[in-house]
């Protein structure tokens, strides 16, 4: 690849709260070294009323553009894919609505895709910042809501593992992330209310799949806004449910293809059941707010994609 690289920023949004999107634009208008040509792409997904920007953000400063598109397929997938039909970067950078890029997200992202042209997902650290005290137990499943920090060393990951890049500030290059998308994605991600979950993994998994790196970055990090209705058990036990159904169809990605049947499906099916039960015992043992809950949430979600994974037995999908 020759020539700096060129960036779109894409916001995937559905029904913003006004006041955490504006904190996403402030922060990226306090982006430092913005590369030539980069652009700012809003995907306003099915939102009602349509979303329009506030006036100081219809331009920003350092970026060509700053365009609103509509994507009527409700589904952060549908969105995401609807970015990447949209934009004109080699390079495209995944935004949440709530999320607050740090002021050298931009700059270090031309530079290390630059410097890594295999590299076809990238993802960084993701710090919480909280509308309230989290409770004391909140660490145990702050990676259920995208919140970690995986050091200060960078790794690679050549095929689907334990790590893929969170849809949280997610870099992709844009052309093995459109292939992704040849076939419909099984994963929708978050729709409407729905927890459903997965989404992001599944498009790096498919990026991972046509030859392309997986790297952790730690040079970008973000700041990931938790409203205090995410830090309530109930609605955090409902999230576990959501990605353990996910995990299912992310397992199958995981199993080689020539060893992938309905026969291992079910025997992985019982595996994560058993294990979701022996959680939810340890659950019911428990003697502090931090392991129980943390057992809970295990439990609903290896439940969850237990009982997915044997619905997957009958109808074994071609990924």
């Amino acid at each position: 690849m020759s020539g700096p690289i060129t960036i779109s920023v894409a916001i995937c949004t559905h029904n913003p709260a006004m006041d955490i999107i504006t904190r996403c634009l402030e922060a990226l208008r306090g982006q430092i070294g913005i590369p030539p040509q980069t652009e700012l792409l809003v995907v306003d997904n099915a939102s009602q009323p349509s979303l329009t920007l506030p006036p100081e953000f219809v331009t920003l400063p350092g970026f060509s553009s700053v365009r609103v598109v509509r994507e009527e397929r409700l589904g952060l997938s549908h969105a995401r894919q609807r970015a990447l039909q949209e934009a004109v970067g080699e390079v495209v950078i995944f935004v949440d609505d709530d999320n607050f890029l740090h002021p050298d997200y931009l700059v270090v992202t031309a530079r290390f895709m630059a410097e890594h042209p295999q590299a076809g997902a990238i993802g960084g650290r993701c710090l919480g910042v909280y509308q309230s005290t989290p409770p004391a137990w909140f660490d145990t499943v702050a990676a259920y809501l995208a919140i970690y920090d995986h050091g200060d060393k960078p790794f690679c990951l050549l095929e689907p593992g334990w790590w893929a890049p969170a849809g949280a500030g997610m870099v992709v290059r844009r052309d093995p992330a459109l292939k992704a998308f040849a076939k419909p994605m099984f994963l929708v991600d978050r729709q409407g209310k729905s927890l459903s979950s997965g989404g992001d993994t599944e498009i790096c998994y498919r990026i991972s799949r046509l030859g392309h790196e997986l790297w952790y970055v730690p040079e970008l990090a973000l700041e990931h806004y938790m409203p205090t209705a995410r830090l309530d058990p109930a609605y955090l036990l409902k999230l576990a449910r959501g990605i353990g159904q996910s995990q299912a169809i992310l397992e199958l990605y995981r199993i080689p293809e020539d060893r992938r049947s309905a026969l291992l499906a079910f025997r992985r099916a019982i595996y994560f059941g058993r294990l979701g039960l022996a959680q939810k015992w340890r659950a019911s043992k428990a003697t502090d707010d931090a392991a129980r809950i943390g057992a809970q949430m295990r439990s609903n979600h290896l439940i969850a994609q237990s009982a997915a994974l044997f619905g997957l037995c009958f109808n074994l999908p071609r990924l």
